[in-house]
């Protein structure tokens, strides 16, 4: 079962992200481990709406780091920041 960690709204400019951090679990055959996994989307804050998912990442389980270095890069620099991630 897939646990929600960590969310945020990141503006940046003109821009709006919707940054989303879960607890989610591999396919035990293969990985038999739970890991946590964070998606970025473009987000309409005016309709409340996800646009294209921009990024995606993977990171230990439970730990919000990643969730973290994601929001700060695109309130710095917005989405461009994530190419070199």
């Amino acid at each position: 079962m897939n646990t929600r960690i960590i969310s945020s709204y990141v503006h940046h400019e003109d821009q709006c992200f919707f940054v989303s951090t879960i607890n989610c679990g591999s396919a035990k055959e293969l990985y038999g481990h739970r890991y946590n996994e964070t998606i970025v989307w473009n987000y309409n804050y005016n309709t409340k709406e996800c646009g294209d998912m921009i990024h995606q990442d993977k990171a230990p389980t439970n730990s919000i780091k990643t969730h973290n270095e994601i929001c700060e890069l695109l309130f710095k620099s917005g989405v461009n920041a994530l190419k070199h991630i």
